[in-house]
């Protein structure tokens, strides 16, 4: 997995940035984040990348992903695990997943440290209590059983209804 991170992190915004920055939008009364000024405590900054280029993810000119993937394969910076196997034939490792997207562990290795983030944690889990809706259906079952004397009926009306109405969070 560290060989996937570091190949991640040339087309990935790191995960402590990606939370401050996101952490700061919402705050923003217009989703805006400001650049200016803007360090964290502990990192030791890229001159290459200084200023509001440290808060940006990087850009890989001139190629596709696949390209760019195969130029790491190339200098060896990505290995492919199924280049390794010696039983597979030419023929299958064309249909070999990891060839169509050799990326794909990268993201992944990505997308679980994003997960991990807590500041991402954070606003996700406020993003999800602020547009999360409830809608019920009921069974064949609870059509028959329900009716208009019994205590939960009215359940099954629930379209479309915010969930912070039903539970608020704080």
């Amino acid at each position: 997995a560290e060989g996937l991170r570091s190949v991640a992190y040339k087309f990935v915004l790191s995960p402590i940035r990606c939370g401050v920055k996101l952490e700061e939008m919402q705050g923003h009364p217009d989703g805006h984040f400001d650049y200016v000024g803007r360090t964290i405590a502990g990192l030791e900054e890229d001159p290459e990348r200084g200023g509001p280029r440290q808060w940006m993810a990087p850009v890989i000119a001139d190629c596709d992903p696949f390209q760019f993937a195969s130029k790491l394969v190339d200098s060896g910076d990505l290995v492919l695990l199924s280049t390794t196997q010696s039983s597979s034939t030419t023929k299958d490792e064309k249909d070999h997943p990891e060839f169509r997207d050799p990326l794909k562990g990268c993201r992944y290795v990505a997308a679980m440290e994003l997960a991990y983030e807590p500041r991402i944690r954070k606003t996700l889990r406020q993003l999800f209590r602020k547009k999360a809706v409830l809608t019920t259906k009921p069974t064949r079952k609870g059509l028959e059983n329900v009716d208009f004397f019994h205590e939960v009926y009215g359940l099954h009306l629930i379209r479309d209804k915010p969930l912070m109405d039903h539970f608020p969070c704080e």
